[in-house]
C-alpha cells in the first residue's frame, strides 16, 4: 500500500503533472526540446568551414571520414599535449591529414561562412555574416583543409581543455 501523502504534497504533483501536460500541449509541432547530445558541439566559424570543407572532401572520396575530432587526433601525437596541439612537437609540427588518392583538378563547390560588411543608406554599416557557395578546384580546397585543420587543432584542444578544467572545478569547488 503506497503511503499517505499530504494535500501539499499531492497538490505540487497535480500542478507538475498539469504544468507539463499544458506546456506539452501548446507547444508547436516543430519545436522539440535540447537534448545533451545538441549541447556537445561548437557552432564557431572555425568549426563550421573547416566542417563544410570536409564534409566536401569525403564526398569527393578524398578523406576517410568527415568527423573532424577523427582528423584532428590522427594528426598529432600526444591529445592532451598542448605542444602537439600547437605544433610546437618536433613529429606533430609537419603532420598532415592523409586523403585517400591524389587530388586532381576537378573543380569543386562547398559552402563557408563569411563576414561582409552591406551598406544601407549613407551612413548605415553593419557587418554581416552569410553562407557562400565557393568554387575552387580539389587541390586548392585539400590544401585549404590542412591549413585549417592545423588552427583547428588548435581550437580542439583549447575546448577538451577548458571542459577538462571546468568539469574539475564542478565536481570540487574550494570553499
Amino acid at each position: 500500500m503506497a503511503p499517505a501523502l499530504s494535500a501539499a504534497e499531492l497538490q505540487r504533483q497535480y500542478r507538475a503533472k498539469r504544468d507539463a501536460d499544458l506546456e506539452r500541449r501548446a507547444r508547436p509541432f516543430w519545436v522539440v526540446r535540447p537534448t545533451e547530445s545538441d549541447r556537445k558541439t561548437c557552432l564557431c566559424k572555425i568549426h563550421e568551414n573547416t566542417e563544410f570543407l570536409a564534409s566536401t572532401l569525403y564526398k569527393c572520396g578524398l578523406l576517410s571520414t568527415k568527423n573532424l575530432e577523427q582528423l584532428a587526433d590522427a594528426i598529432v601525437c600526444n591529445l592532451d599535449s598542448k605542444a602537439c596541439a600547437y605544433g610546437e612537437c618536433d613529429a606533430c609540427s609537419t603532420t598532415a591529414v592523409s586523403t585517400l588518392r591524389h587530388a586532381p583538378n576537378n573543380m569543386i563547390t562547398f559552402f563557408q561562412w563569411a563576414t561582409e560588411t552591406s551598406t544601407s543608406g549613407e551612413e548605415k554599416k553593419s557587418i554581416i555574416t552569410v553562407k557562400k557557395e565557393l568554387t575552387k578546384s580539389e587541390d586548392e580546397v585539400v590544401e585549404e583543409f590542412q591549413e585549417r585543420m592545423v588552427k583547428f587543432r588548435k581550437h580542439l584542444f583549447n575546448i577538451r581543455w577548458q571542459y577538462k578544467a571546468y568539469r574539475k572545478l564542478r565536481k570540487s569547488p574550494e570553499p
